[in-house]
């Protein structure tokens, strides 16, 4: 499906990793705290829901970085975007190759 990606472009993602992941969750943590102040629910609502989205979080934080292998980066890449941890504006940190490669697959689907 990709073909292999190149030397600097896996050093590159194994870099810019805990960068999407402390953005992504900086931005979920903001909105799930706001859940527990929502006055149209019990606290215990409040809790519970919270609770919920907290587990799925952590499902996708685990879907896009357990496991990390060079053989699959660009896949990851593309399950990254569509979770939103990895943006268009991250591509441009890595090879033209990649670049092309990444925005045609998404373009496509």
């Amino acid at each position: 499906m990709f073909t292999k990606p190149t030397k600097a472009d896996w050093k590159m993602y194994m870099n810019i990793l805990p960068e999407l992941r402390e953005r992504y969750l900086k931005n979920r943590n903001k909105e799930i705290s706001n859940m527990f102040l929502n006055v149209n629910q019990t606290a215990t609502e409040n809790f519970w829901n919270t609770k919920e989205i907290i587990e799925k979080e952590a499902k996708i934080l685990q879907d896009c970085l357990d496991g990390i292998s060079k053989a699959q980066m660009k896949e990851r890449l593309i399950i990254m975007f569509r979770y939103g941890l990895f943006q268009k504006k991250d591509i441009k940190n890595f090879s033209q190759e990649l670049q092309k490669e990444f925005l045609d697959f998404i373009e496509r689907h």
